[in-house]
């Protein structure tokens, strides 16, 4: 009895462990699988450690984390995920305003101390005050202004170094940029790329890539965030816009805003590559910021619209914010510019009509309220009705050259729909003009009926030297006339044409149901019309994106 109460006793307690460590493990999975490491940096003044020239209290460090986390990095991972937080040391500093280090130098610095956290987490040059990574974390990396390009230089390398040899090895990161100067259709060190200021050592150096995505996927996963008119993420491509390079300029004071505007503000994009893009749009113009608390919303309702639509005469945004896009130093349009102006301005006094009323309905000008890019270009094709399109004529076959004059053509299609059977079966068509996808005649030629299988024709701007193949096969060498089996049934087997509703057979289709050929045939002695297959002609066809934080300049 005793032996056996301590057998089960044994079991039970065996049990009891495997259970246990079945837990643990299952438990360690769900952690593992809800957890994310941000690697979070600052932009230009904030290196978010407090040793160094620029110096900053945990307090600030750990305001600007949660702002960071709550309004962005929450939206790029999925609910009741776990967000450890690393402040990733970069150096911040822009010579001659902020450190001793030149931009480059600065951005050098941060990419070597952002690759050594993906790569050797343990040694990642952090404020130890907060978390650490782990090697084999999952990382989702933020930048900010200039750190935005620490992560276009890292995301570049990794690029080079894993697109070529395979992601296996590649760290499990994702990115995310806020106020980013290389945001490709935007960014200034775009705008400019190839640009190198000496004594401030600044290299414009291109647009952050987009192209990590192979047949396994987008290994680099990136979501870019700016601030519509923001001078260093949303600079105009035609500088010789002077407002709007003034706008731009005044946008700045919205750069260090990023942190206080969540991603719901925002409006997507699209989607280039890897990355998907968002604006936060501007509510007031900045050239008009200092005068808001000035002017009265109807006044000011009625500057925006004309002001904003000829700052958006700056912009390239019909290339998408995915696409890099350079300075642009020309522009001229002036009648379209103007009539564009024109609407704008009418635009704006319905909107200053709308604010004194309080009628959102009541325009009396009959515009339609502005969007965030102002009013959309004018358009001539807009004064004109679009026409119906018309269907475009299929394809003549080719005469060939040794083709009977108009009059004896005439007189075979004649005899051959006179000596015509009187019902025809289906049958492979045995004409080579016919096989290629070649239009029947017209009833007015010789009353044969167009065939309706035939293969659409050409696009207008192609202009086919020879009709559409149909598919049906080749015409051999020798005139057998073999083809391949049309699967629309419109072709038969080589005995026969196509009838057309009254059952006369197509002169065009069936060479052999009369004496006449497509080429002018051979008389004999007794003056009939001798069709021989050598004779017919190859006609081959040719082949077709505030809470309060000392930010400073970002």
């Amino acid at each position: 009895m005793r032996s056996t109460i301590r057998l089960f006793t044994l079991l039970a307690a065996m049990t009891g462990s495997a259970a246990a460590a079945l837990w643990a493990s299952l438990n360690y999975t769900v952690v593992a699988f809800a957890s994310v490491t941000a690697l979070i940096m600052g932009g230009t003044q904030n290196p978010l450690v407090g040793y160094g020239p620029l110096a900053q209290s945990n307090t600030f460090v750990n305001k600007y984390l949660g702002l960071v986390t709550d309004n962005y990095i929450s939206y790029s991972v999925p609910a009741d995920t776990t967000v450890n937080r690393v402040a990733v040391y970069t150096p911040e500093e822009f010579w001659p305003a902020y450190g001793a280090m030149t931009f480059d130098a600065s951005v050098a610095g941060g990419v070597a101390n952002l690759k050594t956290c993906l790569t050797a987490a343990s040694k990642c040059p952090r404020n130890e005050a907060f978390g650490i990574p782990a090697s084999g974390d999952s990382f989702v990396v933020f930048g900010y202004s200039q750190s935005g390009r620490i992560v276009t230089d890292v995301k570049r390398d990794l690029i080079g170094q894993y697109s070529g040899t395979g992601w296996q090895g590649a760290p499990d990161a994702s990115f995310m940029v806020v106020g980013n100067p290389d945001r490709p259709n935007g960014g200034l060190l775009e705008r400019f790329a190839g640009l190198w200021i000496p004594f401030a050592d600044i290299t414009f150096d291109g647009a952050t890539p987009t192209n990590s995505c192979d047949r396994e996927g987008c290994h680099l996963p990136t979501i870019d965030v700016a601030y519509q008119y923001d001078g260093f993420a949303d600079f105009p491509s035609h500088p010789l816009n002077l407002l709007a390079d003034l706008n731009a300029i005044l946008g700045l004071m919205n750069h260090g805003s990023y942190p206080d505007h969540p991603l719901t503000e925002a409006v997507n994009q699209g989607t280039v590559g890897d990355t998907t893009y968002y604006m936060i749009p501007a509510t007031t113009l900045p050239l008009l910021e200092p005068l808001k608390w000035l002017l009265p919303a109807p006044v000011m309702a009625a500057l925006d619209v004309p002001l904003r639509t000829i700052i958006e005469m700056g912009y390239d945004r019909s290339a998408g914010a995915g696409t890099p896009v350079t300075s642009q130093w020309l522009r001229f349009s002036p009648v379209r510019d103007l009539i564009t102006i024109g609407i704008a301005v009418a635009t704006g006094i319905d909107d200053a009509l709308v604010q004194l009323t309080g009628n959102p309905a009541f325009r009396p000008l009959g515009t339609t309220p502005a969007g965030m890019y102002g009013v959309p270009e004018f358009k001539f094709s807009d004064l004109f009705p679009k026409a119906s399109p018309q269907p475009i004529a299929a394809p003549k076959a080719d005469v060939p050259s040794s083709a009977a004059t108009g009059a004896e053509l005439a007189a075979r299609d004649a005899d051959v729909v006179a000596d015509a059977p009187a019902t025809v079966s289906a049958g492979t068509v045995t004409d080579p003009a016919r096989q290629r996808g070649a239009p029947e005649p017209s009833a007015d030629s010789g009353g044969a009926v167009v065939d309706t299988a035939a293969k659409p024709p050409a696009p207008a701007d192609e202009t086919p030297s020879a009709p559409a193949d149909h598919g049906a096969g080749t015409t051999p060498d020798d005139g057998a006339g073999e083809t391949k089996d049309d699967p629309t049934g419109a072709e038969a087997d080589g005995k026969g044409g196509i009838a057309d509703d009254n059952g006369t057979t197509d002169p065009a289709t069936d060479p052999s149901a009369g004496k006449g050929d497509a080429a002018a045939g051979d008389q004999n002695s007794a003056g009939e019309q001798n069709t021989v297959a050598g004779d017919k002609p190859d006609t081959q066809p040719g082949h077709a994106e505030s809470a309060e934080h000392a930010d400073g300049a970002q």
